[in-house]
């Protein structure tokens, strides 16, 4: 029999922050599907935001909003999910929700 083809879909996503929140942390292979083998995928950052600081650490993005960014429109990220040689790309984007800041 032919081997089985493999496939990777790296899937969008949205993170939802608050004016000065906490950083927060996705795991990419929760929004990455693979068929046709058992390997984990690797991930990579293609594109990084123009805003914050994102890192990654294994399947784990981890996003720190820049203090008092609410600027919009929303940013983004993406990603690329690799098996061998086969990949994929997906887009985070990262929406800021304005907080009414007290006065100094």
């Amino acid at each position: 029999t032919a081997p089985t083809a493999v496939t990777v879909t790296a899937n969008d996503s949205t993170l939802t922050f608050v004016e000065d929140g906490a950083a927060q942390t996705l795991d990419l292979s929760t929004l990455t599907t693979v068929t046709g083998s058992t390997t984990a995928p690797t991930f990579t950052i293609t594109t990084q935001p123009t805003r914050g600081t994102l890192t990654l650490t294994g399947a784990t993005a981890r996003y720190t909003p820049a203090a008092n960014d609410f600027t919009p429109p929303s940013i983004s990220f993406v990603y690329t999910a690799t098996v061998g040689s086969v990949s994929d790309t997906g887009t985070v984007t990262i929406n800021i929700t304005a907080v009414n800041d007290p006065p100094v």
